[in-house]
């Protein structure tokens, strides 16, 4: 804040606004300084909010706010989590009214924390190693928080859970009975699959039976004969022989036969 004839100017930068406290006037006033220049009587203080997306870490390294709760059978596990949240537009004072700057660490970590020990605790530890099971998790975690917040001038964008960390013990039993069954399944799709296969010789060779027994109903003499005639014009070792009325073969006197003409 830089001062001028008595007044100061209050710089509001990007992304943030300005709770203005005027003692003078009943306190926290209900309207914001938007970003840019303000010349302000110099017993005016001014608070800046952020009003961008935040993230909450709660993990060790993060915010250093580790969070370890129980599951439903009892196990103690670690939770990695990131809460994404900002302050409702035109909300920031009333955020600075009812709670104060440190809102963070007065109403955001407390009900965090409540709300993940809620949830695990409805949970086995073999349901949050499955991805399927903590996408829902997230999405009722996000759920009890906006439900805890409502009204405090804060809005939950996204809750996410970036690892859950359980005994090594547990994580190795876990995995040992999905490879078993993920084994069955693959048994059981070999198997089905053998079954299919089976069933479809049975049906070929039913049908080839039918088709067998079809031909032979349909074979008579005078059929095979046509048959076995009209096949000798493709085989070249055939000498064609004319017969006669009395149905004997018909033999010229080669010797006779006149080669002059």
């Amino acid at each position: 804040m830089l001062g001028i004839f008595g007044n100061i100017f209050v710089i509001i930068p990007a992304g943030h606004v300005g709770v203005v406290y005027d003692p003078l006037n009943g306190g926290v006033q209900t309207y914001e300084l938007k970003e840019g220049f303000h010349l302000m009587p110099p017993w005016i203080h001014v608070v800046e909010f952020s009003m961008r997306t935040q993230a909450l870490n709660m993990h060790p390294g993060g915010d250093d706010i580790s969070l370890t709760v129980l599951t439903a059978e009892g196990l103690q596990v670690g939770m990695d989590i990131t809460v994404l949240y900002r302050i409702e537009p035109n909300k920031a004072h009333e955020v600075y009214k009812n709670v104060g700057e440190d809102y963070v660490d007065i109403i955001m970590i407390p009900s965090t924390r409540a709300a993940v020990r809620d949830l695990v605790a409805l949970y086995h530890s073999e349901d949050l190693y499955t991805t399927d099971k903590r996408i829902t998790l997230q999405r009722q975690l996000k759920q009890k928080l906006e439900k805890q917040l409502e009204g405090r001038g804060i809005l939950i964008e996204d809750v996410l859970i970036r690892d859950i960390i359980l005994p090594e013990r547990v994580t190795e039993a876990i995995e040992t009975k999905l490879r078993a069954e993920q084994e069955a399944l693959t048994m059981q799709y070999i198997l089905q699959k053998e079954k299919l296969e089976a069933q479809r010789k049975v049906v070929e060779a039913q049908g080839i039976a039918d088709s067998q027994r079809i031909i032979a109903e349909s074979l008579t003499d005078k059929y095979l004969r046509w048959y076995w005639i009209n096949t000798l014009k493709d085989q070249n070792s055939v000498i064609y022989i004319l017969i006669g009325e009395n149905g004997m073969p018909i033999f010229k006197d080669v010797d006779n036969i006149n080669t002059t003409q």
